[in-house]
């Protein structure tokens, strides 16, 4: 008797046990919590450095005669971040993973990030 050479679908069996345990409820889960801590801690960092080392100041020609007060930029970053990290946290307990909050929230603290970023190199030239 010959033993019989490997098919196709033979080989894809190994393949089909790993989407199935990547793919499963718990390790999507998991992935789920983990990206929510790791962006709450992140952001915490990002505006533990925009307030203690503050670096907006006033226009004083603003070509459209609108100026808006510094303390209301300050605390729209946080509100909206911290906010849609807490709706997603919210939908998840509920049993409806939203990717859609914790990716609002992480744009939010890029934008802050970067901001700072880039006023730190033209406050340095």
């Amino acid at each position: 008797m010959a033993s019989e050479p490997h098919s196709i679908t033979s080989m894809s069996q190994p393949w089909r046990v790993i989407q199935r345990i990547v793919f499963s409820e718990a390790v999507l889960s998991v992935c789920y919590w983990c990206t929510i801590v790791l962006v709450a801690a992140v952001g915490a960092f990002v505006f533990h450095w925009r307030w203690t080392h503050p670096m907006i100041s006033l226009v004083e020609d603003d070509p459209w005669g609108i100026s808006t007060p510094p303390w209301i930029v300050e605390a729209l970053f946080p509100v909206l971040m911290f906010g849609s990290l807490v709706q997603a946290c919210q939908q998840a307990l509920c049993g409806n993973r939203q990717w859609k909050f914790v990716g609002t929230a992480t744009l939010v603290m890029a934008v802050a990030g970067l901001s700072e970023t880039l006023q730190a190199f033209t406050a340095a030239k």
